[in-house]
């Protein structure tokens, strides 16, 4: 026995940081880490009763060998060398001489053991186990690769494998590294069981002419990610009927209170739990990360140094967080007054507002990216409030002056206004650790935002029809938006559509239709929409910027350039269609052709950063998409039962600018 052989390989290992993995309810992983590296120095796989090492070169091979020849020179190896003799080397021993390969491998290991002062009976129960797997393995392995490899390469390979494993755990058996190993190092091992709880009341009551309803729920929500947490309240009350004769009220108003915590942050971000995970190899034991720090305090990571990301998922869900909390309110009131059978007017008011403040914050030597090393911390108010107030009145009648003739119109308009102010405020380097708050970082920045929108808005749509199988209807509107300059902030867009029943039309004129047609209709419509953009994008709107060349404070232009002569943007769309079934609407058919022109679309264009700006905002030109569209239905099966209906949709886009 090569003593100096064994004792390099102890010395080898001894340093080295153990880990274990179960992959399935067959198979674990042992790895063992140089402290030096992010890669693992040595793995073995458990799987079943049969052992396979993986080394720095990549080679797997199982543990068991023979007498051994020490002319192997494992440290000059190349990786490709192993590659090539890791499949068939068992093949090669014990098939083609069993008996020789048993007692070969028994001698081997008893020797070994002999060395490690192993006592007889334990000795052989492991040879006798190794010899077991080795029969198991033989069978894995194709026949046809026997003469491939030399027997001179096989056994170098095979011994090594086994003066390794043996090197490692001096005093068990197989059976008790299988025991120690056998842990669980699955993605379940650090998320939780997702829980939802929903409770909720309702009231409903009724006085006269008045219905009444009063809720409330609450909704808690527990996420698989360890800490994220949601809290949802709700409270609702609603109110309507006749006040009093020919006066209806509807009215509602809802709040709604949610406190959150513990948000994951998604994709490849360096505080995304789950990335941490995915990043994390799977040799690698969970376990051993989730106490957080290490016996001298510091956060206990795989990778020996400081990253951009985390790669302790336990320590990122224990070391940083987040929370918000939310109040939201909204609501209407609508009165309607219906001054005859066939005209009725409306008033209405309506509001959404809702206030958000987070916080976030990360302790120190959880990352090294810049700014958040030393720990940070920041919080931010969020408020958002929009109104509406409209009226519509509604004139409708059937058969005007006893003709043929039905028709609807309606007149109304809209006034919104929409309101936005936040604020964000950031501490880097917290001067006291884990003290957050902004009052602590060295260094603070903090930002304001504010806008407001308002579109004021008039609009009539009215409905001709002719003895209910020819349909004309017609919208217009008007918008002015206070985003647009003075000179184009008004934008009128209409629209008409024409549809034409014919299976009415010619049941009206009794007309036989074949019994196989169950209906027909052809439509044709133009419209036009109007669209403006977002608030202070006519004029510049300075920022202050406090890093300025001594301390000092200044203004700043914004990245891209504004624009005072911006117009609305129109999407003009023509189109032409027919709907037609068969067969009591069991086989139908829609076709459809469009083409839609966009002009005048507000876009942000990128621009040279010579001019000062990186892009500037301008109506770009004329986009055009046109096509077809068709669809069929079909119902092959219809019983009293059941039916089986089937969609078939194709549609050809083509599209210009």
């Amino acid at each position: 026995m090569d003593n100096k052989r064994i004792d390099m390989y102890e010395s080898r290992f001894k340093d080295h940081v153990a880990t274990v993995k179960q992959l399935d309810k067959e198979t674990q992983v042992l790895t063992f880490k140089r402290p030096d590296s992010i890669m693992w120095s040595t793995e073995f796989i458990f799987r079943k009763n049969l052992i396979f090492v993986s080394g720095d070169t990549g080679c797997a091979v199982f543990s068991t060998t023979w007498e051994p020849t020490w002319n192997y020179d494992w440290e000059n190896t190349s990786p490709e060398y192993f590659a090539e003799k890791c499949q068939a080397f068992f093949q090669e021993k014990y098939v083609l001489d069993q008996e020789k390969a048993e007692k070969d491998i028994t001698d081997h290991i008893i020797s070994i053991l002999n060395y490690y002062d192993y006592d007889e009976d334990e000795a052989n129960k492991l040879a006798k186990e190794v010899i077991t797997l080795a029969k198991q393995y033989s069978e894995w392995i194709s026949v046809e690769d026997k003469d491939i490899f030399t027997k001179k390469d096989i056994e170098s390979v095979l011994k090594q494998s086994f003066i390794i494993l043996n090197a490692i755990y001096t005093s068990d058996t197989i059976n008790d590294w299988v025991l120690k190993i056998q842990q669980n190092n699955d993605f379940s091992d650090f998320m939780d069981t997702g829980t939802s709880w929903t409770n909720s009341l309702d009231i409903t009551s009724s006085a006269g002419k008045m219905n009444y309803r009063v809720g409330m729920s609450n909704t808690m929500r527990k996420g698989v990610i360890p800490k994220n947490e949601l809290n949802k309240t709700n409270f609702s009350i609603r109110a309507g009927g006749e006040i009093i004769k020919n006066l209806t009220l509807d009215a509602k108003l809802n709040y709604t209170y949610q406190k959150g915590q513990g948000r994951p942050e998604f994709s490849a971000s360096g505080f995304n739990p789950i990335f941490a995970l995915i990043y994390t190899p799977r040799s690698i034991n969970l376990h051993e990360m989730k106490d957080v720090f290490d016996k001298d305090g510091k956060i206990i990571d795989w990778y020996p140094s400081m990253l951009t990301v985390v790669n302790n998922p336990y320590a990122l869900t224990s070391l940083s967080g987040n929370k918000d909390v939310t109040n939201r309110i909204n609501g209407f009131a609508s009165l309607t007054y219906e001054v005859s059978s066939w005209l009725k007017a409306m008033v209405r008011f309506g509001g959404d507002t809702y206030g958000k403040k987070t916080e976030k914050w990360i302790r120190h030597d959880l990352i090294s990216s810049a700014g958040y090393k030393d720990g940070r911390f920041s919080t931010g108010q969020y408020n958002m409030a929009e109104y509406n107030a409209d009226f519509l009145v509604t004139a409708q009648k059937d058969k005007i002056a006893d003709s043929k003739i039905s028709g609807m119109l309606s007149v109304g308009g809209n006034l919104m206004n929409r309101q936005y102010n936040s604020f964000y405020a950031t501490a880097e380097g917290l001067n006291i650790p884990e003290l957050y708050t902004i009052q602590n970082g060295q260094s603070k920045t903090t930002s304001t935002s504010k806008s407001e929108k308002e579109v004021q808005s008039l609009y009539a749509l009215g409905q001709l029809s002719w003895d209910n199988y020819l349909f004309l209807d017609i919208t217009v509107r008007n918008d002015w938006s206070s985003t647009l300059p003075k000179d184009n902030r008004s934008f009128f867009y209409p629209s008409f559509s024409l549809g034409w029943v014919v299976t009415d039309m010619l049941t009206k004129f009794k007309v036989d239709v074949p019994s196989w047609l169950s209906f027909a209709k052809v439509r044709a419509s133009y419209a036009e929409a109007g669209n403006d953009t977002d608030p202070y994008q006519l004029l510049s709107v300075l920022s202050t910027v406090s890093n300025m060349a001594g301390g000092q404070m200044g203004v700043a232009e914004p990245s891209t350039k504004a624009n005072s002569n911006l117009k609305p943007e129109i999407i003009k769309s023509t189109e032409f269609g027919a709907d037609i079934r068969f067969f009591d609407n069991r086989l139908g058919f829609d076709v459809t052709y469009y083409n839609k022109r966009a002009y005048n679309q507000i876009i942000s264009m990128p621009s040279s950063i010579t001019s000062g700006y990186s892009a500037k905002y301008i109506n770009a030109g004329r986009v055009d998409n046109w096509g077809w569209e068709l669809q069929m239905n079909a119902t092959p099966v219809r019983t009293r039962d059941w039916n089986w209906n089937l969609w078939v949709n194709f549609a050809k886009n083509s599209s210009e600018v």
